[in-house]
């Protein structure tokens, strides 16, 4: 992952989700990913179709363009 040295916890990256989440369940079992690309966020920010744009173009992973951050918790069990 590129993230920044000083962290980028102002909206929702896997950097802040991870926080977040291991504030919140310690303990718990954490898993955050992203996937997304600049074309895949300009096409967000312009309302383009996903049917407008090749599959192989979206497919592309760039971690400096996060622009679906997934999470999962898995609460242990005591």
């Amino acid at each position: 992952m590129a993230a920044t040295p000083w962290g980028e916890y102002w909206h929702i990256t896997t950097q802040s989700a991870e926080q977040l989440l291991s504030e919140t369940f310690p303990g718990a079992l954490i898993d955050v990913r992203s996937r997304g690309n600049v074309l895949a966020a300009i096409c967000a920010l312009h309302g383009v179709a996903s049917h407008e744009i090749s599959p192989r173009d979206l497919e592309y992973h760039d971690p400096d363009f996060e622009v679906i951050v997934t999470m999962r918790v898995e609460k242990l069990r005591e």
